[in-house]
């Protein structure tokens, strides 16, 4: 449980900037 909960974690730490580099690029170009 902890492990998975840690590993999701980062994975939507991950997740979230480069969603937002893409939206900001996307309303950029």
């Amino acid at each position: 449980y902890g492990a998975a909960t840690v590993g999701r974690k980062i994975l939507y730490i991950q997740t979230v900037p480069a969603a937002v580099a893409l939206v900001a690029v996307w309303l950029g170009a």
